[in-house]
């Protein structure tokens, strides 16, 4: 079993896939489960790049003019 963490009250998960040695992070966002690596070999430094990937999806949720066919436009232009 993967070894998992959870973050923002159990909003967003940290987790190792089997046979990596990097982090990943991922949480539900607009009825969907969205999925990342943190590209950290550290817990506490995954954690940190989760919590701001998590932040950057909610202010979007809550800011942009939500539709699931525009996510691929959005997203880049939020991570310049």
């Amino acid at each position: 079993m993967p070894e998992q963490h959870t973050i923002l009250g159990g909003k967003v998960y940290v987790y190792k896939r089997p046979n990596s040695s990097l982090w990943q992070c991922s949480s539900y966002f607009a009825g969907r489960n969205r999925r990342t690596s943190t590209k950290e070999e550290s817990l506490s430094k995954a954690k940190e790049i989760a919590e701001d990937w998590a932040s950057r999806q909610f202010f979007l949720m809550r800011n942009a003019s939500w539709n699931p066919r525009n996510w691929r436009n959005i997203v880049p232009a939020a991570f310049p």
